[in-house]
């Protein structure tokens, strides 16, 4: 990377890690911000009530999303506390998870807290499968202790599902103001922020509508402009 002429970064956040680790200096780095598959969107209820019906227990069930692997910057220890905390207050839940497997130590939780019958693992789903999952989930819990873009929230936001994410690296940066942000491993703040998402139903619907906005300027014609740009230039 140092040798290059350019370094083209995803986000500020870590245009300033290469700085940082690699002191390449600024002048050096273009940001050019991800875009999202114009493939992520919002689906008429009708399309996503027969997965919805699937795959809850009640229609009073709060489906939670994570989508991605089980890495340790992932969090996922903190995604299965939320759900074991919800459950353990009464609040009926289940957890829908993409991607890699769980690790031994994220099994062994499930496993002595009896989460098994409240998560369904879809593996690794093809992409049609992947939006209606995003449209059919209530809300995306993704609270990654390290993320050098975070393109699942944009798709969850383009979906019209309200992300609940970190306060961290580069995820204020992507989300903006049309995510819940908190600390990545503060449980209880989670679980407020799930409940109070779903009793008011007000605030629900403006988080999903800032999301779909924020999804909205984040395409790729920008992101593809930018790097010509820094093409044309060199």
């Amino acid at each position: 990377m140092r040798q290059t002429n350019q370094v083209i970064a995803v986000s500020s956040n870590t245009a300033q890690d290469i700085q940082k680790f690699l002191t390449i200096p600024p002048q050096q780095i273009t940001v050019a911000l991800n875009g999202v598959d114009p493939h992520f969107r919002v689906l008429l209820p009708e399309t996503i009530a027969p997965l919805r019906q699937q795959y809850t227990a009640s229609p009073e069930t709060i489906c939670l999303l994570h989508v991605g692997g089980t890495h340790q910057r992932k969090n996922i220890l903190t995604v299965l506390r939320v759900i074991e905390r919800l459950r353990t207050q009464g609040v009926p839940v289940c957890l829908w998870k993409t991607g890699s497997q769980f690790v031994t130590e994220q099994k062994k939780f499930i496993q002595d807290h009896q989460l098994e019958q409240h998560i369904i693992h879809f593996g690794n789903p093809d992409q049609d499968t992947l939006v209606s999952l995003y449209n059919a989930a209530d809300i995306l819990l993704s609270p990654s202790l390290y993320e050098g873009f975070g393109l699942t929230i944009v798709e969850a936001m383009a979906c019209g599902t309200p992300v609940i994410t970190s306060n961290v690296s580069s995820l204020p940066e992507v989300a903006g103001d049309a995510a819940i942000l908190l600390e990545p491993t503060d449980v209880e703040g989670i679980v407020s922020a799930v409940i109070h998402l779903k009793q008011d139903s007000a605030r629900y619907h403006s988080l999903s509508n800032r999301g779909k906005m924020r999804a909205e300027s984040l395409n790729w014609k920008k992101t593809t402009e930018s790097v010509a740009r820094v093409y044309e230039k060199l």
